[in-house]
C-alpha cells in the first residue's frame, strides 16, 4: 500500500497546498520527506510583531540558516495582540538600553533572507524608534515586487524607497489615527503630507503596475506625479475610497487599465447631487476608455445615486466585454415615505451579467439612503443592511426562478448560481472579507474561522455584500 512517504515532493507540494496553516508544524515533524515538502509553504511568511520582538527568533533568522534563506518569500511586520504601552518605570529604560541590540538582531535577520519578493509593514506610534529606518534599509536588496503599508498615526515621515523591481504599492491611512504616546516637543517644519512621500516612492518607481490607496486621503500629489511623470506610468491596477478631478483626468489619459475598485468612494461627496454628478463623468469618460481592457470592476457606493447600477448606466457596462469579475451597488427600490424612488435594477443586472461573454463572478452591495450619511453602525444602518439583503436575495431568486426553467429547455446557455466563496476567489479578496491584513496577525493563528453560513452572515451585516454569484455557460 502506498503511503506518503512514497509520493513525490512536488506531488506532496501541491496537496499540501490544502491543508490548514495550523496543521503545518506537527506535519513537517513527520518525516525528513515531508518536511522537504511542507518547509517551502511552512517558512514562506515571516511574521515579527512590532511590539514583541522575539530575540531568539530574529537570532535564529539571522545566522547562516537555509531554510529562512531559501524559503522566505514575504515579511509581515505588525503589532501583535496587547500592544505594550511606552512609559519611564525602570523596567522599560532598561529594556531602551538593548534596543541597540535589537536592531542589530533585526538588521541581520532581513539581510539573510535572500528571496523575498513581498513585505507588509503596519507602522505605528508605538514602534521603536529604529524599526522603520532598519526595514525600509533592507527593501533594496531584496528582489521587492510588493510593499503594502498601513500608516497609523499622523505626521509620519518615510525613508525613500527605491526598488527597480517593484510592481504593487499598497498605502492605507487610518481614518482615526491612535493615540500618541508621550513625546518632547520637537521644533522645525512639519513633515510633509503623506500624499506627498507616497508621490515621491511612485516617481522613484517606474516600474509600477498596481497601486492602492485608500484612508480617506486626497491624494493629490500622488495623481499629480502620475500625470506628469516622463514615462506616464500606465497602472493597471488602481484601488481607492476616494475621488478627485485629478484621478479621473489620470485615468483618462491613458488606455490599458485592467482593475478598477472604487469602494465607498462616495462617502466625501457631501450630498447625493455631486454623487450623481462624478457618476455621470464616469460612467462616459473613464468607463469607455478602458472597455477593451478592464477585467475587474469594482463600483461599491456608500450612497444612493447615480453610483448604483441601473439603466442610466447600464450601457457602459455593456462595453466592458473582456470584463471577468463584477461588483456594483444597488439603490433601494419601491415607493417608501421620504425617499427617491428608483427602480428595481435586479432584472437588468442579471440580463447585463449573462450577456458579458467571458464574466464568471460578480456581487450585489447595499446602499444607504442620504439621510442616513455618517450612520455607519446602529439600529439604522444595520436593519437597512438586514432589509436589502432579503430585498435583494427575494428579486434574484425570482429572475432565477424564470431563467432557470428556460435553460434547462435549452433556451440559454448560460445560467447563474448563488457561490460566497467563489465570489471572493474571483475578486481577489482576503480570505475574510472587510478585513485587512493586520487584523489576522492582532488575533494569532488560533482564531476561530467562521462557517459557511456565518460568513454570509457576517457579509451581510457589513455591508460588503448582498448576494454573489457565478455565471456557468455551456458548451
Amino acid at each position: 500500500m502506498s503511503t506518503l512517504t512514497d509520493l513525490s515532493v512536488e506531488l506532496l507540494q501541491e496537496l499540501i497546498t490544502h491543508v490548514d496553516e495550523q496543521d503545518l508544524a506537527p506535519l513537517r515533524l513527520v518525516s525528513k520527506h515531508l518536511t522537504l515538502a511542507v518547509d517551502p509553504r511552512f517558512f514562506r511568511t515571516l511574521i515579527l510583531l512590532s511590539n514583541r520582538l522575539n530575540a531568539g527568533m530574529l537570532e535564529g533568522v539571522g545566522m547562516e540558516n537555509r531554510v529562512w534563506e531559501d524559503h522566505v518569500r514575504e515579511v509581515v511586520v505588525a503589532p501583535g495582540n496587547a500592544i505594550k504601552a511606552w512609559g519611564s518605570s525602570v523596567e522599560e529604560k532598561r529594556e531602551a538600553g538593548m534596543e541597540m541590540e535589537q536592531q542589530r538582531r533585526m538588521a541581520s535577520a532581513l539581510a539573510n533572507l535572500r528571496v523575498v519578493h513581498t513585505v507588509r509593514f503596519k507602522i505605528t506610534q508605538n514602534d521603536p524608534d529604529w524599526l522603520m529606518p532598519t526595514i525600509f534599509a533592507a527593501l533594496p536588496h531584496y528582489a521587492l515586487r510588493t510593499l503594502d503599508l498601513i500608516v497609523d498615526y499622523a505626521d509620519v515621515v518615510l525613508p525613500p524607497i527605491l526598488c527597480d523591481q517593484l510592481e504593487t504599492l499598497s498605502v492605507v491611512a487610518s481614518e482615526v489615527y491612535a493615540p500618541r504616546r508621550q513625546q518632547s516637543v520637537v521644533e522645525g517644519p512639519k513633515p510633509p503630507t503623506l500624499s506627498h512621500q507616497v508621490a515621491r516612492i511612485v516617481a522613484q518607481n517606474h516600474g509600477l503596475r498596481a497601486l492602492y490607496l485608500m484612508g480617506r486621503n486626497d491624494w493629490e500629489d500622488v495623481y499629480d506625479v502620475l500625470l506628469s511623470h516622463p514615462r506616464r506610468l500606465k497602472l493597471k491596477t488602481v484601488q481607492t475610497d476616494t475621488l478627485t478631478a485629478k484621478l479621473f483626468a489620470y485615468l483618462r489619459s491613458y488606455t490599458g487599465l485592467e482593475r478598477l475598485r472604487l469602494l465607498h468612494h462616495d462617502a466625501t461627496a457631501g450630498s447625493r447631487e455631486a454623487n450623481d454628478k462624478e457618476a455621470e463623468e464616469f460612467f462616459s469618460s473613464v468607463v469607455p476608455k478602458h472597455a477593451e481592457t478592464l477585467r475587474e470592476l469594482r463600483c461599491v457606493p456608500a450612497f444612493e445615486s447615480a453610483w448604483g447600477f441601473g439603466a442610466w448606466s447600464v450601457g457602459s457596462f455593456q462595453l466592458l466585454r473582456e470584463l471577468r469579475t463584477l461588483e456594483v451597488g444597488v439603490n433601494e427600490w419601491g415607493d417608501r415615505p421620504g425617499r427617491v424612488e428608483w427602480e428595481n435594477a435586479i432584472p437588468l443586472l442579471l440580463h447585463t451579467v449573462r450577456a458579458l461573454p467571458h464574466l464568471t463572478h460578480f456581487s450585489i452591495t447595499s446602499t444607504m439612503s442620504e439621510s442616513a450619511r455618517g450612520a455607519r453602525c446602529g439600529d439604522l444602518a444595520m436593519s437597512h443592511r438586514e432589509y436589502m439583503a432579503r430585498a435583494v436575495e427575494q428579486a434574484v431568486c425570482e429572475v432565477l426562478s424564470e431563467s432557470q426553467s428556460e435553460f434547462a429547455g435549452g433556451k440559454t446557455r448560460t445560467r447563474i448560481v448563488e457561490d460566497m466563496d467563489g465570489y471572493k476567489t474571483g475578486m481577489g479578496l482576503p480570505p475574510e472579507t472587510g478585513e485587512h491584513w493586520d487584523f489576522g496577525i492582532r488575533k494569532g493563528p488560533n482564531r476561530r474561522r467562521r462557517t459557511p453560513v456565518e460568513e454570509k452572515a457576517w457579509s451581510r451585516w457589513t455591508g460588503r455584500v448582498c448576494w454573489a454569484g457565478r455565471v456557468v455557460r455551456s458548451p
